[in-house]
This record gives C-alpha cells, structure tokens and sequence, in this order.
C-alpha cells in the first residue's frame, strides 16, 4: 500500500469512527437510533446553518493550509463554498481527494464529519502535515444551503432531490456546479481525483460504502473502489461491511 493512501485510509478512520461516539452516547437506543417521538426543530437548522457556515469559513480561512471559494450558487443565489487543502494545492503530482457533504440537508450527521476532516487536515499535528505534504483535498462542507435553511430534509429550494438529479434534462444549478468541478478536477489536469466521498448518514447498524458496478462506470474505476474499500476494512477490522454489500448503478448511470 502506497503511503499516500495510507494517510488517506488513517483520516478516513479517524474522522468516520467519531460518529461511533455519538452512539455510544445514547445507550438505551441501538446504534444511535433515536427514539421516534423525539421532535426536530427545523427552524434551527438541525443546529447548523448557514449563517454558521459562513462564520467557520471565516475561521477556517486564517490557516495558511487552505484556499476557499465558490464553486457556483444555488437556487436563491448562496455561494456554494470549497476549501481546498494542502501544502501545495497546485502540484500536479499530488493524491487528489474530493468530499462534499450535506446533499440532504437532514442528514447532519455527514457535515459533522466533513467538519472533523477540515479541522483535523487544518491542525498542526504531524499526521495533517504528512497528509498535506501529498494530497490535496477539495471539500464542499454544505452542498445544499437552500434546503437547510428551508429546513427541508433532502430538496433543494425547488423542492428537487438533487442526489436524484444528475441527468436530468434540465439540471439543478447545485447539481451543475458540482458536475462542472468534477469535470475541471477529473479530465483535463494530470492527478484528477483519485478519491470521490459523497457523504451521506442514517440512523443504522452497518456502516458501508456505496459499490458503483462497472456498468455504471468502467474496470479500472471499480478496482481503485475495492482496493479502497479493502483498505478502510485494514485499519478497521469489523467496522465496515464487505465492497459488495450495496452495489449500485448495476443497470448503469442513475
């Protein structure tokens, strides 16, 4: 196993584990699982909105380690915010990794965690710095401003899933603005991303990644998705379920 990826698997586990101990705060309800009386004031965002966001990018951008801007706007025109982290965010040689977090806006839990990663990959500790020293990491902490402010728990300001959205006929801005970064950061520069988290939670027992079938992407993809899927499970004996356990697009792109 090559060292950057090793780096990569260590922060994975690190930051992933921590939502272990969100269950284990909760004794009298498996897993983490709430009970399901238990009311959710949307009007506070699930405790974390935009306005918040904006204050921990203004926090965030103080760290010599990372460059912020917008990859595009959503529906009612908020910017939709990227860090780029790493000691050389323009090496053409360093392992590229793209997180974005917060899709549906219910599901808190995945921002958290994309939150963890910025501020573990922004700290001093001799593991962030030997990960910055070879990676760049790209992160879009909240995708979808609109729904969480709207307090709606997966559309968009439209009212759209736009996890469900990719082809169709006429796009959701937040679905083109990331669509087009992808394009700019995976065709047309010599390390394009060799690491894609789309990051996502629910209140379960098995903690999986999501398996693309080489029907809906190609051979060599699919391998790169084992090998990484195989290498979390090293560092995290039983913590995670086997590379086949969902597979995904089987009958092609969604």
């Amino acid at each position: 196993m090559m060292l950057r990826q090793k780096y990569i698997y260590i922060i994975l586990i690190i930051t992933l584990s921590m939502t272990n101990s969100f269950s284990q705060s909760l004794p009298a309800h498996k897993c983490g699982q709430l009970q399901y009386e238990l009311d959710i004031d949307r009007s506070l965002n699930w405790g974390y909105g935009y306005d918040d966001l904006l204050s921990d990018l203004s926090i965030w951008s103080q760290s010599p380690y990372v460059v912020i801007d917008s990859i595009g706007a959503t529906v009612a025109n908020r910017a939709i915010w990227e860090l780029t982290i790493s000691d050389n965010p323009s090496s053409d040689t360093y392992k590229r990794v793209y997180i974005h977090a917060r899709t549906h806006p219910g599901e808190e839990e995945s921002f958290w965690v994309a939150d963890e990663i910025i501020n573990f990959l922004l700290s001093d500790s001799p593991e962030a710095n030997q990960i910055r020293s070879q990676c760049i990491f790209h992160i879009v902490p909240m995708h979808n401003p609109d729904g969480v402010e709207l307090g709606y728990p997966r559309e968009n300001a439209n009212g759209i899933d736009i996890e469900s959205g990719w082809d169709d006929s006429v796009l959701q801005p937040e679905v083109t603005a990331l669509q087009n970064r992808f394009i700019d950061l995976s065709f047309v520069i010599p390390n394009p991303i060799e690491v894609a988290l789309n990051m996502h939670s629910a209140y379960a027992c098995k903690r999986y990644f999501v398996y693309h079938h080489e029907v809906g992407t190609n051979e060599n993809f699919t391998v790169m998705e084992k090998n990484f899927i195989s290498g979390i499970q090293s560092y995290y004996p039983g913590g995670f379920e086997d590379w086949n356990y969902f597979v995904s697009w089987s009958n092609g792109t969604p």
